[in-house]
């Protein structure tokens, strides 16, 4: 066994056990990692609630998670080539398109393309893999940007190196993470194999990038309660009309699913606003984050 990402020879602590997987982690570069690496695939992505549930069918490009809203805030090479990978249905796609970005989007999961093609037309949309695109894609990219993803793919490394070929000289890569070093009642359940087979530390993640090829602008850390009171705080009346307005087939396409589509970003500013005392109380209490957000750029 070698580490997936600094390819350290251990030996690897474990740490957990979820089925047939056993999380590891490695000492060198800080990363966790499961054993065996093996990603969960298209149909877990076109199956699994997380992914295919009805909150899926309403998105917005006002619906951003907090790794891209500090992009935009950051805004690299303005007006440039951008990549996202794993741009499910397509809303953080949409908000750079309209941020001046000329846009194309992957990820796995065909059901969320397909919303993507219908409600973000302008932009271009592939279903496969960062490796799979990346022989086709006949140019190379002022940004590529990958949020949520790093920690699904089953050769990190590789996937930075393959981002890295994708960017013209001085290109920037930005990406989200999870952080495993979060309060164990912050942090998502599903942030374990099959679903995501890394886990990641500011050190690891940095580490990462480096080896990659890249030099490290910034790294921030996001101390949040969002996703907790997101999971606890459910009283399925918002849920209860998404279901409602995707049997109709009116989500997001006439009032009723307009509506709904209110409701929930309207639910998304409330928590947001609700999360920031929060965040703050989390800081005074020296709480490591539950995500970690890094721009880098090509080494010269």
């Amino acid at each position: 066994m070698s580490c997936p990402v600094c390819g350290g020879a251990g030996p690897f602590p474990a740490v957990e056990r979820h089925g047939r997987f056993v999380v590891h982690l490695c000492p060198g570069c800080d990363v966790q990692f499961a054993d065996p690496m093996e990603e969960a695939g298209r149909d877990f992505y076109e199956r699994h609630e997380l992914y295919c549930g009805p909150e899926t069918l309403f998105t917005s490009p006002r619906l951003l998670n907090w790794d891209q809203r500090m992009f935009l805030r950051d805004r690299p090479a303005p007006g440039g080539a951008l990549l996202d990978v794993g741009c499910g249905a397509g809303q953080f796609a949409e908000a750079a398109r309209r941020a001046g970005y000329r846009v194309t989007g992957l990820d796995l999961s065909r059901s969320q393309l397909e919303l993507g093609r219908r409600r973000f037309p302008l932009v271009a949309f592939h279903a496969m893999t960062l490796a799979d695109f990346a022989p086709t894609a006949g140019r190379v990219f002022d940004v590529v940007t990958a949020f949520q993803v790093l920690e699904h793919v089953a050769r990190p490394a590789a996937f930075v190196a393959e981002a890295r070929r994708l960017l013209a000289p001085r290109g920037y890569f930005a990406v989200g993470v999870p952080a495993w070093r979060a309060w164990k009642a912050l942090r998502d359940p599903l942030d374990a194999p099959p679903n995501h087979l890394t886990r990641w530390s500011r050190a690891s993640l940095v580490g990462a990038l480096e080896r990659g090829g890249f030099e490290v602008l910034r790294v921030r850390e996001h101390r949040s309660v969002y996703g907790f009171l997101l999971r606890h705080l459910r009283l399925g009346l918002l849920r209860r009309l998404m279901r409602r307005a995707a049997r109709s087939g009116t989500a997001g396409t006439a009032s009723p699913g307009a509506a709904v589509l209110g409701l929930s970003i309207a639910k998304a500013r409330v928590l947001a606003a609700v999360d920031v005392p929060a965040g703050a109380l989390l800081g005074m209490l020296r709480a490591p984050g539950v995500t970690l957000y890094a721009l880098a750029r090509v080494k010269r």
